[in-house]
């Protein structure tokens, strides 16, 4: 007498592993087994005769829901004994809708959501670096490109216990390596600096205060006033942005004093200050340290100064310089009997370069 052990329910494409007991062997051991499948999923697997290692079947499975009968049939050398089982194959879960915004771009969020379960259904995720959850709508923060990959998911039937899976396919780009050259800039007020964007195919400058534009990899930036931009690289091929900044300083100008305008006597030593001290003077008849020694007329001078930061301004002096005086004068009479009348005629040199001449005379008579 044998008899088949209970075998549990199966699902479609599961494969069974039956066993069979012998209760009454009548003293003599099997001679060979006999293993009947009839509707397998496999029809040269219908009928299978084993000659030892009763229990070691291929594997056997169900590609059809329903109710089929598993028969053993035990030879030795009593006879025969034929025992049948009855095995109930159930349907693999229907795989749900599964929504995906797939592919993503690094530091996005990656984000399922499924919809179609069955009432006693319930799912499990799987995906990279050991994630998994439970829930029909969730999300992965902040992925990286280690998050790209395979995601599996299982949807398992309560009542029957059948599972079912598939497979997701998903692609998380890196970001463009956007770069913003150089890293740090000084310049003085006044002054400009070029900004070079690399790593991407497209960008977009902001703020556009002080840009001569704000597209393009690369821009003229003249702020009055320090100031960080910022520049958005985007990646033509996926859509993916990345983002750069950069500080620009703007230092201030020094203020700089050439003196007063001043005057100065022709073919006359006049040594000229500017400030703040250390820097040069720069004109006709000067010298760097402001030496000036200059013929009658109007030079403009002009002192420079650049301060640590190396922004520099300049300012000018203006230096008048007159003739050396030469005085002189004709009288049309030297002598004469009182009282006596002399007229006196002014032949110095013309003074008035600069300024109106100044003349004074002194008259004393002898004798």
């Amino acid at each position: 007498i044998v008899e088949i052990d209970t075998i549990p329910p199966a699902c479609v494409s599961t494969v069974i592993n039956p066993t069979f007991s012998v209760l009454n062997d009548c003293y003599a051991a099997p001679d060979s087994v006999i293993w009947c499948f009839p509707g397998s999923l496999n029809p040269d697997l219908d009928t299978i005769v084993l000659y030892s290692d009763f229990d070691n079947l291929p594997a056997i499975a169900y590609d059809t829901v329903g109710t089929y009968e598993v028969i053993v049939k035990v030879y030795n050398e009593c006879g025969i004994a034929i025992d049948t089982e009855i095995l109930n194959v159930y349907p693999l879960p229907e795989i749900p809708t599964i929504a995906v915004n797939d592919p993503v771009c690094t530091g996005e969020a990656l984000c399922f959501e499924v919809t179609g379960l069955g009432t006693n259904e319930i799912i499990e995720w799987h995906g990279p670096q050991g994630w998994t959850s439970s829930e029909i709508s969730v999300c992965i923060p902040d992925v990286t490109v280690i998050d790209d990959g395979i995601y599996q998911l299982y949807i398992l039937d309560t009542l029957t216990n059948c599972l079912n899976d598939t497979l997701i396919d998903v692609t998380v780009y890196a970001l463009p390596p956007v770069n913003i050259l150089p890293n740090t800039v000084n310049i003085c007020d006044g002054q400009s600096t070029t900004l070079q964007a690399v790593g991407a195919d497209s960008y977009q400058w902001f703020p556009p205060l002080g840009l001569d534009m704000t597209t393009g990899s690369m821009v003229t930036a003249t702020p009055t006033d320090t100031m960080l931009y910022y520049v958005i690289g985007t990646d033509m091929a996926t859509g993916c942005q990345n983002i750069d900044s950069v500080l620009v300083y703007v230092d201030t100008l020094p203020v700089v004093s050439a003196g007063q305008d001043t005057t100065a006597c022709a073919g006359v030593d006049l040594q000229l200050f500017g400030s703040p001290a250390g820097g040069y003077f720069t004109g006709p008849n000067v010298t760097l340290g402001g030496l000036y020694n200059g013929p009658a007329g109007v030079d403009i001078l002009t002192y420079h100064y650049a301060d640590g930061q190396s922004c520099e301004d300049s300012a000018t002096v203006v230096v008048c310089v007159q003739h050396i005086p030469v005085a002189g004068f004709d009288v049309d009479t030297m002598s004469g009997c009182g009282p006596l009348l002399v007229n006196l005629t002014n032949t110095s040199n013309t003074l008035d370069d600069c300024e109106a001449a100044d003349y004074r005379w002194t008259v004393s008579f002898e004798g």
